[in-house]
């Protein structure tokens, strides 16, 4: 601070005087802060990417929840069934049911076996046993005997509760059979009963002479009980057999493939099946509503946005309110999950094939609809459009199995191959053959995959294969001639996709060496299950535990994120130290300088004083 003389004295302003040194170390404060604002704005950009990612993964959850609702045939695809005669039965049809008629006769239903008694008591609490010795009854069931020990003073309710007890209950002896009491105009009747319909299951008492005989009431000739044997239903199908009937055990038919019928009563009636159009509609626009609302939620987080608000960076408490982009805008794990899902939507999923034709046009080989494309769903592509980036549907679609300039609606593609569309969507390792020398008899679940294999062996000429000429996908298979199958068995090699798939051989004709029979076997993989496993395993699995990576995309980012949130977490607590330090520090060194200033400012007085008083004493002499 300069110092000035004037008149012979020495001033020195403001030193000591109350000046505010606080809002100095304020000033100089705000400019120590810059890195603790610094991190403070990293800390809010990582927050931001991680909420993103929250967001997208709860927006995945959901997805695949969506898509677990239609990822069967059966459950994409569905039949109608009408009856001429609704009362004769409940009918389920899955959408593997054939489109045609079924006549269904039924002359008598399946029931249970009953054996009854009435008991002469005023409640079901009063005592049927009154003797002092422990009594026994024996019960015999579908040719199975067993004794039960009814103790002295047993009510009805705790004699029924004794059957239930010790037949009735898994944890019990399980004979197949339970106890009931029902009111029989006042009285109260023990009724047993199988607990399964159909012939062979009559239930017989014997030694139970030990209850009050004054209490029974006789309903049949074998000491009070009154029986009914358990029968059989008999249906007769298409006529079939036409002077005899089809025995069930129960009432419910399963001999039509696709159909399982509850039967309710005695008649006849016409099973009319046909395709529900609208059920299939509504699976695909379910997909497409699913696909969309995660496809949005992407693009809030990715898309530049040239109309968005910014601030400066002299205010913005994350650098996003500084930017056109969202929090995930460019980012790597955001741009990796919307490829893959786009590249597997609009793909021809696994197991499928383009569909062939003949010089005709018409359709030798393949599938008619392997594509989203070929249904008229598409993306749009169209910057600025309302649904850019969205799956949108085309009005008519161009049917090239149709001749060039044929279009047609989805109905119309519903209706020409409706299987074809459920399999392109939900097929689950389902088999195709393109020849009658082999089928697939089965394969090994999370071993074998979907995909297309060539299969090739030779006959000798007792009509057994040639082991050495047996070949699955390019690998030598093992042949089991007792089974007549051949089977791809994982080696120690590296792995094939087609380990684990058992064939049955149906031609055994022998032929010329270096002439084998040979075919393809497709196995269709739905696009539903594989984005189904894309979004579970590859993008949400916190432990897939396979070579690659233990977790998926998203749980490795958000581990990651938190990671780099939790390090500026620690930055931020050693700034704010530093700051307490730097604080103190400054408060001392001023508070020092403060005491410096006033004891000079005191000095100062001192010898403004000295100098007047000599002034004073020099004039006056």
């Amino acid at each position: 601070m300069a110092t000035t003389y004037t008149s012979g004295s020495l001033k020195i302003p403001g030193l000591g005087n109350g000046t505010n040194w606080q809002e100095m170390i304020d000033k100089l404060e705000q400019i120590e802060m810059r890195r603790m604002i610094q991190l403070g704005r990293w800390k809010n950009d990582w927050n931001m990417r991680l909420d993103g990612f929250n967001q997208l993964s709860m927006a995945l959850a959901e997805y695949s929840s969506v898509l677990k609702s239609i990822n069967t045939e059966d459950k994409f695809m569905a039949k109608i069934v009408t009856s001429s005669n609704s009362s004769l039965a409940s009918i389920h049809a899955t959408g593997t049911a054939d489109n045609t008629t079924h006549n269904l006769k039924v002359d008598q239903l399946a029931n249970n076996s009953y054996a009854s008694i009435v008991f002469n008591v005023g409640s079901k609490n009063e005592s049927l046993y009154s003797g002092t010795a422990v009594g026994t009854m024996t019960f015999t069931l579908g040719g199975q005997s067993r004794s039960l020990d009814v103790p002295p003073g047993t009510t009805l309710e705790g004699l029924k509760n004794i059957i239930n007890q010790r037949f009735g209950s898994p944890a019990g002896d399980a004979l197949g059979m339970k106890a009931t009491i029902i009111d029989y105009g006042g009285k109260p009747m023990l009724q047993l009963y199988s607990t399964q319909t159909g012939a062979g299951t009559d239930i017989v008492i014997t030694g139970d002479s030990f209850l009050d005989p004054v209490k029974e009431d006789p309903l049949g000739a074998n000491g009070g009980w009154l029986y009914q044997a358990g029968q059989n239903a008999k249906v007769r199908v298409n006529g079939y057999p036409a002077d005899d009937w089809i025995e069930l055990k129960s009432n419910t038919l399963n001999s039509i493939p696709g159909l399982t019928i509850n039967l309710q009563g005695v008649g006849e009636t016409t099973l009319t099946i046909s395709l529900d159009v609208e059920h299939i509609k509504s699976s695909i626009h379910k997909f497409v509503e699913a696909t969309n609302a995660v496809r949005t939620v992407m693009n809030k987080l990715t898309r530049v946005d040239a109309n968005k608000f910014t601030v400066s960076t002299d205010y913005a408490e994350s650098q996003f309110e500084t930017q056109k982009g969202g929090v995930l805008t460019g980012n790597y794990g955001a741009q990796l999950v919307s490829s893959k899902m786009k590249t597997l939507i609009m793909s021809k999923p696994v197991g499928f094939s383009y569909m062939e034709k003949d010089s005709q046009g018409h359709l030798v080989g393949g599938d008619v609809f392997s594509s989203l494309a070929q249904l008229g769903i598409k993306t749009d592509d169209q910057p600025g459009s309302a649904t850019y980036g969205l799956l949108v549907y085309e009005d008519n679609i161009r049917a090239v199995l149709n001749g060039e300039g044929t279009l047609f609606t989805l109905d119309d593609a519903i209706n020409m191959d409706p299987e074809g569309i459920a399999a392109l969507f939900a097929a689950k390792n389902k088999a195709t053959v393109d020849s009658s020398s082999f089928g697939l008899a089965s394969m090994v679940d999370g071993q074998s995959k979907a995909g297309e294999y060539k299969v090739s062996y030779e006959v000798n000429a007792d009509g057994s294969l040639d082991e050495d000429t047996i070949f699955i996908n390019g690998k030598k298979a093992k042949y089991y001639p007792e089974t007549n199958q051949i089977m791809l068995v994982r080696g120690d090699g590296p792995n094939n996709p087609a380990d684990g798939i058992l064939l049955d051989i149906y031609d055994n004709t022998p032929t010329t060496p270096g002439q084998p029979h040979t075919g393809t076997i497709r196995i269709k993989q739905g696009m539903l299950n594989d984005l189904i496993n894309m979004v579970d395993i590859e993008f949400l699995d916190p432990d897939r535990g396979d070579a690659s990576s233990n977790k998926g995309i998203i749980p490795v980012l958000q581990t990651q994120y938190r990671n780099i949130i939790n390090n500026i977490n620690d930055k931020i607590a050693r700034e704010d130290e530093r700051l307490n330090v730097w604080r103190r520090r400054m408060d001392m060194r001023y508070a020092i300088l403060d005491a410096t200033l006033k004891r000079y400012a005191d000095l100062q007085t001192q010898v403004e004083n000295q100098v007047k008083s000599l002034s004073i004493n020099s004039g006056g002499s």
